[in-house]
């Protein structure tokens, strides 16, 4: 989802970090609509006592004026002391009710405007008047009681219109409280709409962290493994996040890339190796029987260098031989003539003498194609001594390789600790989710306590009611969003255990790829072992071609014994027929053991360039 795309790169404890900071900013608001509701409602009640309170003293006022109009009747038929003294008490009472419902006025402007009028009526001189009738009222003349209760007549009269006025107040009160609360009451439900919006902000934000920066991630990776455990080679995270989960994913990748990747080029050189190896052994096998027509492959691998050396040793050793055999017919045929045509030996010995001169020089080419093939030998040997090398560093990157695969298991163990740590901060934001139900808790309970004083308002309460019934909904929707978040808290504890199990599956499977490479490590020293014999083959063709030299030695002394027999043949006739007997014997022999070698159809002379590329070795 593009919107959240740019969670997957924080990290994951920033992410639950930004989730119970916006649980928190939930949680406050919803604290905040609980205590504005709380104030609303006292504050709703104090100015409604403080009404009550000033129409029960207006109603009082009203009871003590009319008890002093009778008073004022009783005391203008009976003028006694004791009526005087009651309309003075009930004068008195009035005007302590009245200085108690004044202190009780909101506006000190209307307090001072019935101070004023009071004054201007002479309320609190006639007052003191009434209090002096009260303390000697029997020594008063009755003209002047008269008097006082015709001017308190007239100020009953005004006192009745204060009264009414004050009964004004009141209804002014009561319909300024109304309003005030009404206001209250659309402030309260705003503030409710707008704290009920926050917290389900919050809630969106904080699932869609959960989902889109933990749950995701995990269920790819979890995804990932259980392909590659079902057999598929080529399943890939491919997250490309850069927090915790996604680096452990781009390790996961490079592991099971590194691994299918070496995996796949040992098990490629190995079957070239190895196909390598047994064709030059069974080419060397059949060199070894003697048959020079075999000319062994030469591979682009460590053998190839082996393969071109015994090729070049063989096409050597077959043109040596090819010298061999003709210089051995030559002497068989020459023998023979000698030993039929004895009487001309004497006449043909000049012509004899020259044969055998070019007998030693071809004798010495043999030689050095002899000494040449000791020096190919020893060529071919540290050719396959630079093979035991090459061998040998292959075992050591293999070795290396062992060592990388080590370390990306230490990398997935870290990754396993830090999913542990994830687990327990989901635990602590339950501890906040414990929290946030008390307060839907306390919330509903006090919305049952408020619309109790709803319904005892009666028409005044339906507003209240109104709110009371969102605010109760309000904490059914934070109960039932903590259950929610609650739920998938349990999910991604769970999922996390599991991405462990899965962790630790993967770091059996790392070993395993140990253990195999330490197996293709093992098979490299087989192949070492192998190139070690090949090394031996080649020492004994060695010896084999100085055996060879050493023949060829004892032939060129030979033909300088016939030559030394050519030259006394006039004197020693008898000797030298002798002497042909035992050459036909011993070129006999050596075309016996020449015939021995299978030769192809085509004589092939030792080139040049590679004699002399011996002969600087």
């Amino acid at each position: 989802m593009p919107l959240f795309g740019g969670i997957q790169h924080i990290r994951v404890g920033v992410k639950f970090a930004i989730a119970g900071l916006l649980m928190v900013i939930g949680v406050a608001a919803i604290s905040a609509a609980y205590y504005q509701t709380i104030r609303i409602v006292e504050q709703s009640q104090q100015d409604r006592e403080q009404t009550r309170a000033l129409a029960e003293d207006v109603g009082r006022l009203d009871a003590l004026l009319q008890g002093m109009a009778s008073s004022i009747t009783e005391t203008e038929m009976r003028f006694t002391s004791a009526a005087v003294e009651n309309f003075s008490t009930a004068a008195q009472a009035y005007g302590n009710a009245l200085r108690t419902s004044l202190s009780q006025l909101r506006n000190e402007e209307d307090r001072q405007s019935f101070t004023a009028a009071l004054q201007t009526l002479g309320f609190w001189d006639t007052m003191d008047q009434l209090a002096q009738l009260n303390l000697d009222g029997s020594s008063l003349p009755v003209v002047e009681i008269r008097e006082a209760r015709q001017g308190l007549a007239a100020l009953l009269t005004d006192l009745e219109l204060r009264n009414y006025r004050l009964r004004g107040l009141v209804r002014d009160y009561e319909r300024q409280d109304l309003i005030t609360e009404n206001a209250a009451l659309a402030e309260l439900i705003q503030l409710s709409f707008l704290s009920l919006i926050i917290l389900g902000f919050a809630l969106a934000v904080a699932l869609a962290i959960a989902k889109y920066g933990v749950l995701d991630p995990v269920r790819r990776i979890q995804a990932t493994v259980d392909a590659v455990r079902g057999g598929d080679t080529e399943a890939r995270t491919r997250l490309e996040s850069r927090d915790e989960l996604g680096q452990m994913a781009t390790v996961l990748d490079s592991l099971l890339d590194e691994k299918e990747t070496a995996l796949a080029r040992q098990a490629a050189e190995n079957k070239k190796l190895n196909d390598s190896i047994i064709t030059l052994i069974q080419s060397v096998f059949r060199i070894s029987q003697r048959d020079l027509t075999i000319r062994v492959p030469v591979a682009e691998d460590i053998t190839g260098a082996v393969a071109d050396s015994i090729n070049q040793l063989t096409d050597s050793i077959e043109g040596v031989l090819r010298e061999v055999s003709a210089v051995s017919s030559e002497v068989n045929e020459t023998s023979v003539e000698v030993r039929a045509q004895s009487g001309r030996v004497i006449q043909h010995a000049d012509k004899e003498q020259e044969e055998i001169v070019e007998t030693l020089q071809g004798l010495d080419s043999a030689i050095q194609a002899m000494q040449l093939i000791a020096k190919l030998a020893a060529v071919s040997n540290s050719a396959s001594k630079r093979a035991i090398n090459t061998a040998d560093n292959a075992r050591g990157s293999v070795s290396a390789t062992i060592d990388s695969i080590n370390k990306i298991r230490q990398t997935i163990h870290e990754a396993e600790k830090r999913i542990k740590r994830l687990g327990e901060r989901s635990q602590e934001i339950g501890g906040i989710i414990g929290l946030i139900n008390n307060i839907s808790e306390r919330t509903h309970i006090l919305s049952l306590n408020a619309s109790m004083h709803a319904a005892s308002a009666g028409e005044a309460g339906r507003g209240l009611m109104v709110v009371v019934d969102e605010v109760q909904r309000l904490a059914e929707n934070s109960r039932e969003a903590t259950a929610e978040i609650e739920s998938l808290i349990g999910n991604i504890q769970m999922e996390t255990a599991d991405t462990i199990h899965v962790i630790n599956t993967v770091i059996e499977d790392v070993v395993a790829g140990t253990r195999q490479a330490e197996e293709a490590g093992e098979r490299m020293e087989e192949t070492r072992n192998t190139t070690q014999s090949l090394v031996e083959s080649v020492v004994r063709i060695a010896r084999s071609a100085t055996s060879q030299a050493k023949l060829a030695q004892g032939l060129r002394e030979r033909a300088g014994s016939i030559n030394d027999f050519s030259r006394a043949t006039n004197t020693e006739m008898q000797a030298q027929l002798q002497l042909s007997e035992r050459l036909v014997r011993a070129a006999d022999e050596l075309q016996g053991s020449i015939s021995v070698f299978k030769l192809q159809a085509l004589e092939v002379q030792p080139e040049p360039a590679l004699i002399e590329e011996a002969e600087t070795v």
